[in-house]
């Protein structure tokens, strides 16, 4: 999958791609072009205009270490979203997607009892534009209890 420089720059839906990508033994790919990436950074340094240019460096170099190819064009076949996109991988790998709920569910668990408020896996991705995959991750939730 090509990620966009707005997804990219987002943490919710990135760290899925990229744990569900790991849960799936490769499944699928996650690739981006140099350009895109360096949007991406710009994007996240006006997001957090507080961080300086080290921490850019270091994101950008975490992010490189996260995908599996950064490539010098951009060309890409199809445009998902990443709600589409996740909800074709919980289509695909349903017990991947409910693992992944699940380990995501006890940090969040965890850090809610250290104190540290946390917004709900299906309040995070629904404020980062997937609420279609938010419902499924819901559902894997209600069946889990």
């Amino acid at each position: 999958m090509f990620v966009g420089a707005d997804v990219l720059a987002t943490r919710t839906p990135f760290c899925w791609l990229a744990m569900l990508r790991d849960e799936t033994d490769g499944a699928f790919r996650l690739f981006t072009s140099a350009d895109t990436l360096a949007a991406a950074t710009h994007e996240w340094r006006e997001q957090h205009p507080a961080a300086g240019s080290t921490a850019s460096a270091r994101r950008e170099e975490l992010l490189r270490a996260v995908l599996d190819e950064v490539t010098p064009d951009g060309a890409r076949d199809d445009i998902l979203s990443p709600d589409e996109f996740l909800c074709l991988v919980d289509d695909e790998e349903t017990a991947s997607v409910r693992a992944v709920t699940l380990r995501r569910q006890g940090d969040l668990d965890r850090r809610r009892q250290d104190g540290i408020p946390s917004a709900s896996l299906t309040e995070a991705l629904v404020a980062a534009g997937c609420p279609a995959f938010a419902d499924r991750v819901g559902a894997h939730l209600s069946t889990a209890e």
